[in-house]
């Protein structure tokens, strides 16, 4: 099963009532509470929506969570969390890349962001995306065939 929402909370209570919130709602989301786990499911998935939640994050979390996102290309990403933490995940990504996500300081309001995911799957579902080339049309391309 493929999931358009990935969460990762390593606080259970925080993530599990987001989870609920966009089951409730209709959307297909996968809670991680470890950040090995972000990183697979995230790269398996490819998700369309990734809501970290920061709060009383540790700076490596952030660091490693920044990491992830960098390499991700059309994820939208919802930034949870103190602002503090928010503003070292903004530093490690850089604004540039911030500045068409949400981030939302405390307290956490579930209906703000199932209406700010379903805003983004709508965007998504509209705009055209880029045809993947199948590996066999690199190969031809690559050896000019």
């Amino acid at each position: 099963m493929a999931f358009s929402v990935i969460i990762y909370s390593a606080d259970k209570t925080r993530g599990g009532i987001l989870n609920k919130i966009l089951k409730r709602n209709g959307l297909t989301s996968l809670l991680v509470n470890q950040l090995g786990n972000t990183q697979v499911a995230v790269f398996e998935h490819n998700p369309d929506v990734l809501i970290a939640d920061l709060k009383n994050a540790l700076r490596d979390e952030i660091v490693f969570l920044a990491n992830i996102y960098s390499k991700l290309q059309r994820t939208f990403l919802i930034v949870l969390g103190g602002p503090v933490d928010i503003n070292s995940f903004e530093k490690q990504v850089g604004e540039f890349a911030m500045e068409n996500n949400l981030h939302l300081t405390d307290p956490l309001s579930p209906e703000l962001i199932v209406s700010k995911v379903k805003e983004a799957l709508a965007l998504r579902e509209k705009t055209p995306q880029a045809k993947q080339p199948s590996l066999e049309t690199d190969l031809k391309q690559f050896l000019k065939l």
